[in-house]
């Protein structure tokens, strides 16, 4: 039988002893405290709720600002394959990297066809020597430089282009080449005529039995040898310094 005298005595002496332990252990039941840690809690739930809105705010924005993106680069890709002369950008080795419909329409050929293709193979052969000094001032002077020659289509017609070449640089050091090219081929023709209806007049007005002397706003411009030979002029020149000055007193 377990003496009941003896352990009330115990509980009594070891009372003291546990509330000593709890005060060594900084044990702190107390009313303040815990009014102090329901405080402490709300204000860190208050940080967490002001925290949590913050990043769906930035997350709105960069929502918004990838919409916005997409839509510039949507935008510049329809520039880009829509615009009305052709672009093309060639590596440092001169293979076709991208290019637009413009382009593709202009070599008359599949785009898919010209990626990866070298570009030289699409100008004419006795041509190619002018790209090449066009590339080569390009990369010295990192200036855009224009020139005219004539390119291949896909069935090896040959066709005038007016092109444009500037350099640009991406992630590597190695310079891309971007080309802008248009189609001159009309141009360059009514050229040519023009030029041989000149040489025709020419030679019509430098061999017509008829004198015609040529001037504008009082200012002798040329004449033909059968003027000079009605006049009594040794050559033109002698007709612009002063035989005309004298005709025009008369």
């Amino acid at each position: 039988m377990v003496d009941q005298g003896n352990k009330s005595t115990d509980i009594a002496r070891w009372r003291p002893r546990a509330e000593e332990k709890i005060r060594e252990n900084s044990f702190d039941f107390t009313v303040s405290s815990v009014l102090r840690s329901v405080e402490e809690a709300q204000k860190l739930i208050h940080e967490l709720q002001v925290h949590q809105i913050e990043l769906e705010m930035q997350n709105e924005e960069l929502q918004r600002t990838q919409h916005e993106l997409t839509v510039e680069r949507a935008s510049y890709f329809s520039l880009y394959d829509l615009a009305p002369v052709g672009y093309i950008t060639v590596n440092c080795e001169g293979f076709i990297l991208k290019t637009n419909l413009a382009a593709a329409r202009i070599l008359d050929r599949v785009r898919e066809d010209l990626l990866n293709q070298s570009f030289y193979q699409t100008i004419y052969p006795e041509d190619q020597d002018i790209f090449y000094l066009c590339r080569k001032k390009v990369l010295k002077t990192s200036k855009l430089q224009a020139c005219e020659l004539r390119m291949v289509k896909k069935n090896g017609a040959p066709f005038w282009v007016s092109l444009a070449c500037s350099t640009e640089r991406f992630e590597t050091d190695a310079p891309s080449y971007l080309i802008v090219l248009s189609d001159i081929t009309d141009r360059r023709r009514l050229d040519e005529a023009l030029k041989e209806s000149e040489e025709k007049f020419r030679l019509l007005f430098e061999h017509s039995a008829d004198a015609h002397v040529l001037f504008k706003n009082n200012d002798f411009i040329d004449c033909n040898q059968a003027a000079i030979a009605l006049l009594g002029l040794r050559d033109k020149e002698q007709l612009l310094n002063s035989a005309w000055k004298k005709i025009k007193k008369c």
